[in-house]
């Protein structure tokens, strides 16, 4: 076996060991940004703990995703496996996409009708039972909120399946220039991301995509690299999430979002060369690792409720209380997902593959 093969072979085996701490981080994600209490602004400290934590380490996760999804569909990629790469992704993207946003819409319409549940889940949104033809259609694109790319629909995490689906779609042009250009034009988008704050998740889903698409053209010799500055790495990335951190507590900015998206970019090699170190080590149960997507797709309504439900009971004055709770709803929101993916794996496996995309 050659080198390359080596590398690949390594390589896949740290991408199954990151898939549920990269779910994780973005179930950290949303623990923050699920729900904005009315007095978060005089908690300062919970403030100040929740958004670091979720902010500075959860953003990771989503970019890692788009990575880890652009090296697997560029890896041995040819024009002639364009057909059939997209088939599997049709298989393994669009189809959960569909059935996850047209089963919450229905939860939805149907929690909204019950007059105890319906505040947990109804917000400032239109309600289900008013939305037009359009709004039903857009509920599956954007809400009908597009926001400079940075619309969401209904099961607002999907927006990083809808757009790994369509740069899927446009992969031959990607793989192209990415071909052409070597790092450069990877580069210059990824530049054009750290300073552009708006359309975050556009320029975001394209800079990381064509990353993992340079890093499948290249692994042969960045990946020895990656393995051999694993402190380099370290000590950057822990000197950037430190200036992350005074900058975004202290609100100076922009200049705090060009520090953060910087440590993002260096999170991604630094995550990488600490899995080569600690996946012999600390195995991830195979459960977590095949439930990443089950509880990517679930995380995020269930945390809203965790979330509402723990505010009906706790006074808002009791602050050291809410950044345990916040701590808490991580692990809490996780162990739920879980159940529920035990549950269907028992009573409905054919059901569990087809939404989890097998």
């Amino acid at each position: 076996m050659n080198v390359n093969n080596l590398n690949n072979a390594e390589i896949s085996k740290i991408i199954d060991f990151l898939r549920f701490p990269a779910t994780v981080l973005v179930v950290l994600l949303h623990a923050y940004t699920t729900l904005q209490m009315t007095s978060a602004m005089e908690m300062s400290l919970y403030t100040n703990v929740s958004s670091c934590i979720s902010l500075c380490l959860g953003e990771i996760g989503v970019p890692l995703f788009f990575t880890i999804s652009g090296y697997l569909f560029f890896l041995n990629y040819s024009k002639y496996d364009y057909y059939r790469k997209i088939k599997t992704r049709t298989k393994s993207l669009l189809v959960p996409y569909l059935i996850w946003n047209t089963f919450f819409i229905c939860v939805y319409f149907i929690i909204q009708q019950i007059p105890t549940l319906s505040p947990f889940f109804s917000g400032n949104n239109k309600r289900i039972i008013d939305y037009s033809f359009i709004d039903l259609i857009r509920a599956y694109w954007d809400c009908g909120n597009w926001n400079e790319g940075n619309g969401t629909p209904i099961l607002q995490t999907y927006w990083y399946v809808r757009n790994l689906f369509i740069l899927c779609l446009f992969s031959p042009v990607i793989y192209y220039i990415v071909k052409k250009t070597n790092y450069i034009c990877v580069s210059i988008i990824i530049v054009l991301w750290i300073l552009k704050t708006d359309s975050a998740f556009t320029l975001s889903s394209l800079s990381f995509f064509s990353l993992g698409a340079y890093l499948s053209q290249n692994i042969d010799k960045l990946w020895i690299s990656v393995k051999k500055n694993f402190y380099p790495l370290a000590y950057s990335y822990i000197i950037i999430l430190i200036i992350d951190i005074l900058l975004k507590t202290n609100g100076i900015y922009p200049y705090g979002y060009y520090v953060h998206r910087i440590g993002i970019l260096i999170a991604i090699p630094f995550l990488f060369s600490l899995s080569s170190k600690l996946f012999y080590k600390i195995p991830i149960p195979k459960l977590l690792t095949k439930s990443s997507f089950f509880i990517y797709s679930l995380h995020l309504p269930v945390m809203l409720a965790v979330r509402k439900i723990s505010y009906r009971f706790i006074s808002e004055e009791y602050e050291i209380i809410h950044i345990l709770l916040y701590l808490a709803s991580v692990p809490i929101v996780i162990c739920i997902c879980l159940i529920f993916y035990k549950l269907l794996k028992k009573y409905a496996l054919n059901l569990l593959n087809v939404i989890n995309g097998r």
